[in-house]
């Protein structure tokens, strides 16, 4: 296991909500950052992983707008869309309960990026969990809005993104936000942030049109994000906080069915922040892992493939 710390800002700049994708080389990094999280000098910034160390750490997006004015920036999603396109998505807005989806697009690998474009009025994009392509082809995007209450959906779109439709569970007494998915062959489940002290779960069997109800699994966890990935062996592995403990303890568990979990490792277990983490597999079954420490800076664990399986 490796550990490195992505950015060293030391001007007060606080880090949050990272976001990693695996390139040919290497692993692009990009999160939020600026005075405190909501402040309108809060943009999206990036770096490079490449030969065992991060370099080329810069700002991605500015909060300036085109009509002058400065908005915050939030919770950055990488997504690999094929054909060498690869989309930043991300939020615009003073608030959760008041932010609008933008993106940009990169055709080298990260070297470069487009000019940001606002996704189609109404739409938020991802806001946490990273967008799927089924083998149908249908492209499901996990999001969530705030506005009137906490509520979970999916954004769906069967011709490559031209058109889209939000679908998800019923309107629920429990309050739920930042899905993530995990696809088990025909079945897709959505595991969610909720403030009752475990994960929300919900499953749809129709490719993401419908949705059961949403409801508590047995999962301990803090109002906190979580992330999901698929290992190479086919097994499921969790980054989440753990139960009563807050934000402090961050860890990393597997499942086979995505209900029952075991605990593998722990990431963190200290006085602070370590939270909000996203993970990435590369195509040799190594294991990139970047979470903000204490929002000070994103910090980067690394498993190779052989020290994964001998924790698995």
């Amino acid at each position: 296991m490796q550990e490195a710390f992505v950015f060293d800002f030391n001007d007060g700049r606080q880090c949050h909500a990272a976001t990693v994708q695996d390139v040919e080389g290497g692993i692009l990094l990009a999160c939020f950052a600026g005075p405190r999280e909501g402040a309108q000098k809060t943009g999206i910034w990036g770096a490079e992983y490449h030969g065992g160390r991060w370099r080329n750490q810069r700002l991605l997006v500015d909060s300036l707008q085109p009509s002058g004015r400065r908005y915050p920036l939030w919770n950055p999603v990488f997504f690999r869309a094929g054909d060498g396109l690869l989309l930043l998505y991300y939020q615009v807005g003073p608030s959760p309960s008041r932010w609008w989806g933008a993106y940009i697009e990169s055709v080298d690998a990260g070297a470069t990026w487009s000019q940001p474009r606002l996704l189609e009025s109404g739409r938020i994009g991802p806001v946490r969990g990273r967008p799927v392509v089924l083998s149908s082809g249908v492209m499901l995007i996990p999001t969530s809005t705030e506005n009137e209450g906490w509520r979970i959906c999916f954004e769906r779109s069967e011709d490559g993104g031209k058109t889209w439709s939000a679908h998800g569970p019923k309107a629920s007494s429990l309050s739920a936000i930042q899905p993530v998915l995990l696809i088990h062959g025909q079945a897709i489940q959505s595991l969610c942030r909720t403030a009752e002290g475990f994960l929300g779960e919900c499953w749809s069997f129709d490719e993401g049109l419908s949705w059961t109800d949403l409801r508590l699994t047995h999962i301990p966890a803090p109002d906190a994000a979580i992330d999901v990935v698929r290992a190479n062996d086919g097994q499921f592995l969790l980054f989440h906080n753990s139960g009563a403990a807050g934000r402090s303890v961050l860890t990393m568990s597997a499942s086979t069915d995505g209900e029952q979990w075991r605990p593998l490792h722990v990431l963190e277990n200290g006085e602070g922040e370590f939270s909000y983490p996203c993970a990435c597999m590369t195509r040799c079954g190594d294991l990139h892992i970047a979470y903000t420490w204490r929002r000070e800076t994103i910090k980067h664990v690394f498993f190779a493939a052989e020290e994964l399986r001998s924790l698995m």
